[in-house]
């Protein structure tokens, strides 16, 4: 007969067994378990899962294995980035609702910081089998229909990408994209632009606009000026996203954290957005995430936005935020057209404005 000194032993240790099998999966990594109010559980790859279950096709398509248990976790973060959205049941009491935010902001922050930790901790980040600190992002404040038409003018890019090489081949100019019947791209169609700022500032760098073929050539070309105002909408709403949400964990000063506490403010709701340094944006025909980690919405049009936190430094973080549209999966039936679906990355390096170290431009 076991004493009951045994018992809670073994008791202990089968409860020891459980939660580290369920806070692993087949791979022998960690995926997300615990829920939060901010964030939902959900999975979150590796950075090698990334790389064997997305491989790029001449086309620049990807090919994923699909697993519908595998699903980011969600993000909300309405209380940074749309306080109207957090609050709107307490808008009948102006303080309550201050009080919510002030509470809920403090909470978002010390939840993140603590999501965030392990990344100022150790090295993992640079090692393929650490855990990519990626979520899908609820409450930002950004209509479903702007992220559509982001979509459309990155799909309406390349397109144009592929009409100038066809007229410069002595060929037919592109057909439109009404047109379009099948996926498949001939060499020289355009699959991938890139973007970046001028090194030492953050303005758009016109003469280094690298365009890659599906035959996997790249080329310098020409940016049309028609494009700017959709190009600077775009910066002004990645760059809103990412300067608050870069801001959680970025030091102002050594000790204290961008979100101000009480001891720097009575509100402690102020948001200090931090400093973009960097940045580059993709354009790219085909799927930059597996399609199976992104979470449904409740509308079947609704794009889903991801964002990852890497860590470089105490005070130097880099955003990436990920728009991407399955059209096949959506508008295959849709006057019979079949697209590759299309993708936007920006990629933000951003600095605490006020930072105690001085903080060197990145080229």
């Amino acid at each position: 007969m076991i004493g009951s000194k045994k018992l809670i032993e073994l008791s202990r240790s089968l409860s020891l067994t459980i939660v580290r099998a369920a806070s692993h999966d087949s791979c022998g990594h960690t995926s997300r378990n615990r829920s939060s109010p901010f964030i939902t559980k959900g999975y979150q790859p590796t950075t090698r899962e990334l790389l064997d279950d997305c491989k790029y096709d001449a086309r620049g398509s990807m090919h994923a294995s699909v697993d519908e248990a595998r699903v980011l976790p969600i993000l909300d973060a309405s209380v940074i980035l749309s306080p109207r959205q957090y609050c709107k049941n307490d808008s009948k009491s102006g303080t309550v609702a201050a009080r919510k935010l002030v509470d809920g902001r403090r909470a978002f922050g010390e939840v993140m910081t603590q999501e965030l930790l392990e990344f100022t901790n150790s090295d993992k980040g640079k090692d393929n089998d650490h855990v990519r600190k990626l979520y899908a992002l609820s409450g930002h404040g950004v209509p479903n229909s702007l992220f559509e038409h982001f979509i459309s003018m990155g799909r309406e890019w390349l397109r144009c990408q592929n009409a100038v090489s066809s007229s410069a081949n002595n060929l037919h100019i592109a057909k439109p994209v009404s047109s379009l019947k099948s996926p498949s791209q001939s060499p020289s169609s355009a699959i991938h632009l890139a973007l970046r700022n001028i090194p030492n500032c953050t303005i758009f760098d016109r003469e280094k606009i690298l365009k890659t073929n599906a035959s996997g050539t790249t080329s310098l070309i020409q940016w049309p000026v028609e494009w700017d105002h959709d190009l600077e909408l775009y910066m002004v709403v990645m760059n809103r996203i990412g300067s608050r949400l870069s801001s959680i964990v970025l030091k102002q000063d050594v000790n204290e954290p961008a979100i101000l506490t009480n001891d720097d403010m009575s509100t402690g709701s102020v948001i200090i957005p931090s400093h973009l340094n960097k940045w580059n944006v993709s354009i790219r025909k085909g799927e930059v995430l597996p399609f199976y980690l992104l979470p449904t919405s409740g509308k079947d049009n609704d794009l889903v936005l991801t964002v990852e936190w890497l860590y470089n430094s105490v005070d130097c973080w880099t955003i990436v935020l990920r728009l991407q549209d399955d059209f096949v999966g959506k508008h295959a039936a849709y006057k019979g057209l079949i697209k590759d679906p299309i993708a936007l990355v920006f990629e933000g390096v951003y600095v605490a404005r006020n930072p105690v170290r001085g903080i060197k431009l990145l080229s």
